[in-house]
């Protein structure tokens, strides 16, 4: 597998060049079957990384380059210059900006959801306020310390439960720690909690002597963990070699789920992510993908409507418009009609 990581820098390059002529190298690659996915390294590349650890990809005579990314707006803006054919990109403010741009890309299946009993994002508190009774509910997240990350669907999470308590999201103290940092932070008392994205919640659990009191499912049910976007090559330029590649990535999905439903397989998928370099562990909760693979709108608009009210998204779009079913539902065919 190819490590180029695409940089910042390397992505303003790529428009440079676009400028200058890019159109060139992007027409002879067309006739070739090699594709770029971008991915990020999170718990929402599971079904790319299946269906390439296990020859999905090749198996619909597609050869496949995956582009390590730091964050999700490097990858949109990758995805939206042609420097990849196709990205999963969690449900984020970067995100939604790039849509609101016009960036040429479609949302053409899902990349997981937090269906019942798949909350990958969960809210876990210091073991002793929970015992003690200083946490019983939502009320109670009242001056509590909680390590997450800002305007981000671990930030929703708390958001949502503090409007069931009856407080604001602001009566909570959102503390930067770093997700490597949250374990040494809960044990000597630094935070009163955290909400985290798995496997660290549920490293929290088992190492930080915490308590998990919520998860996304219980509170957001079907909220979209990720979206498998396609840019224009698969789109519009080869939509036959877009059909082959959703395939095979409905293929790595489906599998994902099957044999994370199995304890014997899910230490073999536990192996297949971390040989892929993301993180993940035999115990953790599972990420949901629904039997037809549709992507989740589920509470997007609510949480659009926060963003945009703090500021962090200038214009929300019309999410509506960004999907694209028709390869989906051809690669559905072709596998049945199911994952």
């Amino acid at each position: 597998m190819a490590h180029k990581r695409l940089t910042r820098r390397t992505v303003v390059a790529a428009m440079a060049g676009a400028a200058a002529g890019l159109a060139r190298p992007l027409v002879a690659r067309a006739a070739a079957t090699s594709v770029r996915i971008g991915m990020i390294r999170a718990l929402y590349d599971a079904g790319v990384a299946i269906a390439y650890t296990r020859g999905f990809f090749k198996e619909q005579g597609v050869e496949v380059e995956l582009v390590p990314f730091g964050d999700t707006a490097e990858s949109n803006q990758a995805l939206g210059i042609g420097a990849v054919d196709a990205v999963v990109a969690g449900i984020s403010a970067a995100f939604l900006n790039a849509a609101a741009r016009g960036v040429t890309a479609r949302v053409v299946a899902s990349g997981g959801e937090h269906s019942p009993g798949h909350g990958i994002i969960s809210l876990v508190m210091r073991r002793e306020l929970v015992e003690r009774g200083a946490y019983k509910g939502p009320a109670d997240l009242r001056g509590r310390k909680l390590a997450l990350g800002r305007y981000a669907p671990p930030h929703w999470l708390v958001k949502k439960l503090a409007d069931q308590g009856g407080i604001g999201v602001d009566d909570v103290e959102a503390v930067a720690t770093g997700i490597g940092n949250a374990l040494p932070a809960l044990l000597n008392g630094a935070i009163d909690g955290a909400s985290v994205l798995e496997p660290y919640a549920s490293e929290l659990v088992a190492k930080g002597n915490a308590v998990r009191v919520a998860s996304m499912d219980q509170v957001q049910p079907n909220f979209p963990a990720g979206y498998l976007l396609f840019g224009q090559r698969l789109l519009t330029t080869e939509p036959e070699l877009g059909r082959r590649v959703l395939a095979a990535y409905l293929r790595g999905a489906g599998a994902y789920r099957r044999d994370t439903a199995d304890p014997a397989g899910r230490e073999a998928v536990a192996q297949t992510l971390r040989g892929l370099q993301i993180n993940a562990s035999a115990d953790m909760v599972s990420l949901g993908f629904p039997d037809d693979a549709r992507p989740s709108l589920h509470f997007v608009d609510d949480f659009m409507a926060w963003l945009t009210s703090a500021g962090v998204v200038r214009k929300p779009p019309r999410l509506a418009d960004l999907l694209d079913d028709r390869l989906r539902i051809q690669a559905l065919a072709d596998l049945g009609g199911h994952l």
